[in-house]
């Protein structure tokens, strides 16, 4: 089992969080972060499923989880822990986008453990990840997206430096509200200058 200070296990390192690979013993925040925390109302909870995990799922959970931990990791990462740097798992930071198009991707931040909410480290993390993308791929545009009734990740990535692309206008009903959904890009030319 590699342990914490391998270094290959870092991705990228700011000056209050890391992100780094998943390690065996986050198992038990990430298994919280199914149920608890501020982050379950502010990103798609439509697509949650609040039922209680049952012990053999936990267990079947936890088995995957060992085994993701240990499998090699790809040269240029697709998600990360984010972590203090006393190594505390707070949340996670994801890649996505088309396979078919190496060009264009998109990114996600969560601070899971909302005691390390409103303290600036998923602006932090956010902007380590945006570097390391750029610095790391061929991407030409990063984009993020989020809902109109999360105004801290408005400011975060606005903060950062993505440009307004688009909204999604009265794109879902949820909970008696009507959702946009905003569009946020930043070129690698934009990013060059910042």
């Amino acid at each position: 089992m590699r342990d914490f200070q391998t270094k290959s296990q870092v991705v990228t390192a700011g000056k209050r969080v890391i992100l780094r690979d998943t390690i065996s013993s986050d198992v038990e925040s990430c298994l919280r972060w199914f149920s608890t925390g501020e982050h379950l109302l502010l990103d798609a909870p439509w697509e949650r499923n609040y039922t209680t995990l049952q012990p053999e799922q936990i267990e079947k959970y936890k088995s995957a989880f060992a085994e993701r931990c240990e499998q090699d990791k790809p040269d240029v990462r697709g998600n990360a822990i984010i972590a203090t740097t006393a190594n505390l798992p707070i949340g996670t930071v994801n890649r996505y986008g088309h396979k078919d198009n190496p060009y264009s991707c998109n990114l996600g931040i969560s601070i899971q453990d909302d005691a390390y909410l409103n303290k600036g480290l998923g602006t932090e993390a956010l902007q380590l990840w945006l570097n390391y993308q750029f610095s790391n791929t061929q991407v030409l545009r990063i984009g993020v997206e989020t809902w109109s009734f999360n105004p801290r990740a408005i400011r975060v990535i606005e903060n950062i430096g993505f440009k307004h692309e688009g909204t999604l206008r009265n794109l879902r009903k949820w909970e008696g509200q009507i959702l946009d959904k905003l569009l946020f890009g930043l070129l690698r030319e934009e990013w060059e200058q910042l």
